[in-house]
C-alpha cells in the first residue's frame, strides 16, 4: 500500500561518503539577513539551482518571476542539468544559464562539475537558491565561494502539512526571503526559429496545413532507462490504447494526429503506431524539447502521461489530457489555468510512486480505458467550444 511521505522528506538527500559531508557546514541559513541585503539592494547577482527533469525546472519558473518582481534589481542565472536548461533557453528573467550534469560517466561528471565550479567563480554571484536540497548541490556551491546560501537546510523552510503542488513548493522556498507568490504561471518561451522549425514541420505532411490536430505523446523518461518489458514501466499507458484513442480522436473529434517522442526507443513505438492506423500521421522525433514547445503550442488538444512535454502543455495553455496511475497528482499534475483534465482512477494501491516495486500488472494505468479518454475529450472540446461562442457570439 502506498504510504504518503511526510512533506519535510519530500527531496531526500543522496548518501555522500562521511568525509565528504564534514566538508559541507550544514548551518543554518540567515534568511533575514539575506532578505535585508535584498530590500537594500546589496544583492544584485542571484544564481537558481534545480538540476532535474523538464517538468522539474518549469516548476521552478512561478518562483522566479515573483523573486523578479520582489527584487527587480537582480540579475538572475540558473544552472540545470544538461537535458533541461533548454528549458530556459528565452525566459527574458534569466541572463545566463549554467549545465549540470549528474548522468554521464563518473569521469565526464567530474571534469564537468569541475568547469561549472570555474564558471560560477567567475560570476562573483552574491546569493544562491536551492530547489532541490541535496548534499551533493551544497558541496558544489561551497566550492564556489558564493557568500550566501538559501536553503543550508529543509528545516529552513515553512512547509504546510496540507497536500501541496511542487510549484506551491518552490514558492514557499522563497517566502523567508520576502518573496510573495505573485506568479502562478509556469513559463517556457520560444523564438522565431522555432515557429519557422514548425511551419517546416507542416511542410512536410500536407494533411496537417490548416487543420486542427491532436499531439499524443507516449513515451516519458522510463522509456530511456528500461526496456518494455520490464516491470519499470508504470506510468505508461498501454500502446495499443495510444493507438484506439488516436483512431477516435481523427474518426469521431475530427482532429489530424501527431504523434511526438525523443530518442530510439520511442521512435521505434511511433513507428509501430503509424504502421498501426490506417490513415496518415505525423512523427514529431526530431524536435528540442524548445521546437516541440513551438508544437504543442499549435494543438488543439495534447494528450500524454505524466511527463515533462505534459507540463509543457499546462505551461502553453494548450487544452491537455493527462493520464496518471503511479504518480499522484496533486503533487506533480499539470500547473495553471489552462484548459487541463487529469484522469486518475484512484484504486487502492495508488498512487504508489513507482518506486522498488515490482508490479506485474499495472491496473491503475491499464484501467484507464480508451473510451473513458474519448469521453473526456469531447467534453472538454465542446467546453472550448462553447465558450468561444460565448466570447464571439454568431452574427444573425
Amino acid at each position: 500500500m502506498y504510504a504518503a511521505r511526510a512533506p519535510g522528506n519530500l527531496y531526500p538527500d543522496h548518501p555522500l561518503p562521511p568525509r565528504l559531508l564534514e566538508t559541507i557546514k550544514m548551518k543554518p541559513s540567515n534568511p533575514h539577513k539575506i532578505q535585508t541585503l535584498l530590500q537594500e539592494k546589496k544583492i544584485h547577482n542571484v544564481l537558481f539551482f534545480r538540476a532535474g527533469r523538464v517538468g522539474d525546472v518549469l516548476f521552478t519558473t512561478p518562483a522566479i518571476r515573483s523573486f523578479h518582481n520582489q527584487y527587480p534589481h537582480t540579475h538572475l542565472s540558473y544552472v540545470a542539468s544538461t537535458y533541461s536548461q533548454n528549458v530556459l533557453q528565452y525566459h527574458p528573467l534569466i541572463e545566463n544559464i549554467y549545465a549540470y550534469d549528474q548522468k554521464g560517466f563518473y569521469l565526464t561528471r567530474f571534469l564537468s562539475q569541475k568547469k561549472l565550479i570555474q564558471q560560477l567563480k567567475k560570476q562573483n554571484f552574491e546569493l544562491a537558491i536551492l530547489f532541490s536540497h541535496k548534499k551533493k548541490y551544497l558541496h558544489l556551491l561551497h566550492k564556489t565561494n558564493i557568500p550566501y546560501l538559501f536553503p543550508q537546510q529543509e528545516s529552513d523552510i515553512p512547509i504546510p502539512k496540507t497536500p501541496f503542488h511542487i510549484v506551491e513548493h518552490t514558492l514557499w522556498r522563497l517566502q523567508p526571503l520576502g518573496v510573495a507568490p505573485t506568479s502562478q504561471e509556469m513559463e517556457i518561451h520560444f523564438a522565431e526559429k522555432e515557429k519557422k522549425r514548425i511551419q517546416d514541420f507542416f511542410h512536410q505532411y500536407p494533411f496537417l496545413q490548416n487543420q486542427p490536430f491532436a499531439l499524443l505523446h507516449p513515451g516519458c523518461f522510463q522509456i530511456q532507462n528500461h526496456l518494455l518489458s520490464t516491470p519499470s514501466m508504470r506510468r505508461l499507458w498501454p500502446i495499443e490504447y495510444f493507438a484506439q484513442t488516436a483512431l477516435d480522436f481523427h474518426q469521431k473529434l475530427g482532429l489530424e494526429i501527431v504523434f511526438s517522442g525523443f530518442g530510439k526507443k520511442e521512435q521505434r513505438i511511433l513507428n509501430y503506431l503509424k504502421k498501426k492506423l490506417p490513415f496518415p500521421t505525423a512523427l514529431a522525433t526530431s524536435l528540442n524539447i524548445v521546437e516541440l514547445a513551438a508544437l504543442i503550442d499549435q494543438a488543439s488538444l495534447f494528450l500524454s502521461v505524466d511527463t515533462g512535454p505534459m507540463h509543457i502543455a499546462a505551461a502553453r495553455k494548450t487544452p491537455l489530457i493527462a493520464l496518471f496511475g503511479p504518480s499522484p497528482p496533486h503533487l506533480t499534475g499539470p500547473w495553471g489555468s489552462g484548459p487541463k483534465k487529469v484522469i486518475f482512477l484512484q484504486l487502492p494501491c495508488s498512487p504508489c510512486r513507482g518506486k522498488d516495486i515490482a508490479c506485474y500488472n499495472n491496473v491503475c494505468m491499464k484501467n484507464i480505458t480508451p473510451d473513458i479518454v474519448l469521453q473526456e475529450a469531447k467534453k472538454m472540446l465542446q467546453s472550448l467550444e462553447n465558450e468561444k461562442q460565448h466570447i464571439h457570439p454568431p452574427h444573425t
